[in-house]
């Protein structure tokens, strides 16, 4: 997809490729969202500081995606393993009107991860239907659903959750 790109943090000779400035902008944004509740409802990162800490850790790999020159978004992988990792995505709401543009962008990060990992999965809470039903147009499938999975830091207790998983397979 001509101007598509998908930046990845990292560190050229201890040199990081995005400043932690610009990574919290990118928290800064959603939470003017008003979505960091949904994407962090597990508790796991309560603010920009601590989502600058975790993106730019050893074991995650970050990710600013931009379309013709405007930041669209920006996912990443954690949960590294040698088979696979799990991936999340973030897509700013002023992009959200063109459904099959944002499926496009979600299949060709999921190509590029999956030449890197034999299956890249998903794990979400069930009552997220808007972000399972794009994963699921991405190429994302089904693995099952989970009683108890996800930790809902909202509502204090585990809540059911779907695991979805995709292998270059799915794009063939």
């Amino acid at each position: 997809m001509e101007g598509l790109q998908f930046t990845l943090y990292q560190r050229i000779d201890g040199i990081p490729t995005m400043r932690d400035s610009d990574i919290t902008e990118l928290y800064q944004r959603t939470e003017t969202a008003g979505l960091t509740r949904l994407m962090f409802d597990d508790g796991s990162i309560r603010n920009a500081a601590e989502f600058v800490d975790h993106v730019t850790s050893f074991n995650v790999l970050f990710f600013v995606i931009t379309l013709a020159g405007k930041t669209r978004g920006y996912f990443w992988l954690n949960r590294i393993e040698a088979t696979h990792a799990y991936c999340h995505f973030m897509c700013f709401p002023e992009f959200w009107g063109n459904h099959n543009l944002n499926v496009r962008i979600g299949q060709e990060a999921m190509k590029m991860c999956l030449k890197e990992f034999a299956m890249i999965m998903g794990m979400l809470p069930t009552s997220n239907s808007i972000a399972i039903n794009w994963l699921m147009d991405v190429g994302l499938n089904v693995v099952g659903r989970i009683p108890k999975l996800i930790w809902s830091e909202s509502l204090q207790k585990p809540v059911e959750g779907m695991m979805l998983s995709t292998t270059m397979e799915d794009y063939e």
